[in-house]
């Protein structure tokens, strides 16, 4: 004979008692005896299940100046059952603080905030999330982007084999003005790249741009000449990405963006 039984998860190790109890058949007009019974016992201990809860965000996010940008940890989850997330925290200006006001932005639901960047900026957001146990575990931080030039397309100009398994490629990168003022003596620097490349030329001026107006970095497929160029080594694995760093002036400001997204928003 068996049973079984499902023990809760509490949070914590738990021990439980289980006793058998048998009865045998006296008592009954085929055996007058009494009926005996007998028992034993023993302890089961029930560890804990209790991981923390996984919190997830709708990052990295990239916007223009004076735009709320939308922070939504809501798909966060815990993975143990019956438990529940209890708290959303948020850190939007990297300073290890969480839920400052109005640093770290505006509730507006649950794992839910808004934030205005009045001029363009970088850095990093975290969230923390903590189960009805305690258990918490933050994202890791995630990149903020607020800024007026962005990349919009990538093209290769020419290619010249530099050994058994290196290209050099000079490239055509094309950059947007995504705000709504004039940006002036805009200069785009690459700063990182997919693992299997490696950068040679990283830095183009690209002038005047009108809002939504593009601009293309300068390659010369004839002198085999580029801005931007980079060595690709087709045995290195892909992995990575591209990113940017944006200078420029604007209503009379000038501004630096770091590590750019490697495409606009």
């Amino acid at each position: 004979m068996t049973a079984s039984n499902v023990y809760p998860d509490t949070g914590a190790t738990a021990n439980y008692t289980v006793t058998l109890q048998v009865t045998d058949n006296g008592g009954t007009p085929a055996n007058p005896d009494p009926a005996m019974t007998d028992s034993d016992s023993l302890n089961v201990e029930v560890g804990a299940f209790q991981v923390p809860p996984v919190p997830v965000t709708n990052g990295p996010w990239a916007a223009i100046p004076g735009v709320p940008v939308t922070f939504d940890g809501s798909a966060s989850f815990d993975p143990n059952p019956g438990d529940t997330i209890v708290s959303y925290d948020w850190d939007l200006d990297g300073d290890g603080v969480f839920n400052e006001v109005p640093d770290d932005g505006t509730p507006v639901a649950p794992g839910v905030v808004t934030k205005t960047f009045p001029a363009p900026t970088s850095g990093v957001a975290t969230l923390r999330v903590t189960d009805n146990h305690g258990a918490s575990a933050a994202s890791d931080a995630e990149f903020i982007a607020v800024g007026l030039a962005y990349v919009t397309d990538y093209e290769n100009c020419w290619v010249t084999r530099t050994g058994r398994f290196t290209y050099h490629y000079g490239m055509i990168i094309t950059v947007e003005n995504i705000g709504d003022a004039d940006i002036q003596n805009l200069e785009m620097t690459l700063t990182d790249v997919p693992d299997n490349r490696t950068i040679i030329d990283d830095t183009s001026l690209l002038g005047t741009l009108a809002p939504a107006a593009q601009a293309a970095t300068a390659c010369d497929p004839g002198a085999k000449t580029a801005d931007i160029s980079t060595v690709l080594n087709r045995r290195v694995p892909f992995g990575g990405t591209w990113e940017w760093k944006a200078e420029f002036d604007s209503d009379g400001t000038h501004y630096v963006i770091p590590n750019l997204p490697p495409l606009a928003p």
